[in-house]
């Protein structure tokens, strides 16, 4: 079950700039593949912190999909979040923080000091 604050995302960096501009919530970007073991493990997980912290808005880009964007964000090894916000950085599409790795409880810590 996808929940309205977890979404895939396929759109471009001018896409994630006008979706964080619109919401004054945290906005967590999940970059995957399909055949990443670490991915599926992190991706059981998302669904269970967008139940949980209704209020941030999880994307999960898939990098086979989105190549260019996710060389636009640097992203050699997955799984790799990102975090933004909206009015924390001068350019809202540069992350407030980045997770590398399926690190659950970092995840949940970076969310409880973010939001």
């Amino acid at each position: 079950m996808l929940f309205r604050s977890l979404v895939h995302f396929a759109g471009s960096k001018e896409d994630l700039k006008k979706l964080v501009q619109e919401t004054a919530k945290l906005v967590v970007l999940d970059f995957y593949a399909d055949w990443c073991g670490p991915c599926k493990y992190l991706g059981k997980e998302i669904p269970k912190a967008a139940e949980k912290y209704p209020n941030v808005k999880f994307l999960k880009t898939n990098v086979d999909k989105s190549p260019e964007f996710a060389y636009e964000y640097g992203v050699g090894t997955i799984p790799q979040l990102k975090f933004f916000k909206n009015g924390v950085k001068k350019d809202p599409t540069e992350p407030i923080d980045t997770i590398v790795g399926a690190d659950i409880p970092k995840l949940y810590e970076c969310i409880e000091r973010l939001k």
